[in-house]
This record gives structure tokens, sequence and C-alpha cells, in this order.
């Protein structure tokens, strides 16, 4: 297990459900979504930036941050995850192994690198 930062696009809406813990027997919510991380790397030869391929990372958040991560993290949405990577492999229908990249995300956030993200406004309590 190792801790990876990453940013990248999420493929589609993150989903939200639930489950029941079998260690506190509470309900708790989780949200998945799939993020697309573009690779570049720079050619100092060509002094061009140039597109490596694309890696997709399949991210889970649980806990009450959840609820509000699915709410963020909508379809191309650039996201900044950050937590524990996990590699699976697993056979497809061919019987080819393949490799599947997991994320549980201990920190998340939308980016702002390429443009602003709205923050919504937050109800205070006054007592």
């Amino acid at each position: 297990m190792s801790f990876i930062v990453i940013e990248g696009n999420a493929t589609e809406d993150a989903s939200l459900r639930e489950f029941i813990s079998k260690r506190t027997d509470q309900s708790v919510p989780i949200s998945n979504v799939t993020v697309a991380v573009n690779d570049r790397r720079y050619n100092a030869e060509t002094d061009q930036w140039v597109d490596t391929g694309r890696t997709f990372y399949e991210v889970t958040v649980s806990g009450e941050q959840a609820i509000h991560f699915a709410a963020s993290a909508l379809k191309g949405t650039r996201l900044l995850i950050a937590g524990n990577v996990y590699v699976e492999e697993y056979r497809d229908n061919e019987g080819n192994t393949r490799q599947r990249r997991r994320v549980s995300a201990d920190h998340h956030g939308i980016s702002t690198k390429y443009a602003p993200a709205s923050v919504p406004e937050t109800v205070t309590s006054t007592s």
C-alpha cells in the first residue's frame, strides 16, 4: 500500500450508496468515481510536451465526507485526490490478466488549475 496524489477528470458523476459496517453495525455512506489522469512528459529534443497515455483510478470516499464528495464530483470535474493506492489484478472475459488501480481517498477537492471552482454558500448557525 502506497500513498498517492493524483489530479484528473471524473469520467462520470460520482455514485453514492450506503452499507452497513460490520464493525459498528451502522450505516456508512460510500461514494465512488473513476478519475482519468493524462500523463505528459517533456521531450527535450523536440522542446514539446508529449501525451504518453491515460491512467484510470477507481476512487472511493467513505464516511460523511462521501456525501459532499458525491455532490461535487460530477462528470468532467477536475479533481485532486490523495490517499492510499491499491493495485488489483483480475482476469477479463478473454482470460487476460488485467490491473485495476483503486484509491481510498483521505483528501479530495476540486482543482482550480484550469478553471475557478464554485463554492456554495454555507449556512452558519448563530448561538
